[in-house]
């Protein structure tokens, strides 16, 4: 393997356990919070209601995956 591509790699798994890291930190601190606003959307659309996004640029793009 050419320096180059070892060093690439080398980044990219550094940049990927960075990443879990994160998830991990957002798992300890964030999951009741998440499964809240989960419960609420879940009544919320058995209540015939709606959810309400909207954006601009990326963050159009983001609520139309929603």
């Amino acid at each position: 393997m050419k320096p180059t591509q070892d060093n690439s790699a080398r980044e990219i798994r550094s940049y990927l356990r960075e990443g879990a890291k994160v998830l991990e930190q957002v798992g300890a601190e964030c999951a009741d919070s998440i499964r809240a606003v989960a419960d609420l959307l879940a009544d919320t659309f058995q209540s015939r209601g709606k959810l309400l996004l909207c954006g601009n640029g990326g963050s159009a793009a983001d609520c139309q995956h929603m």
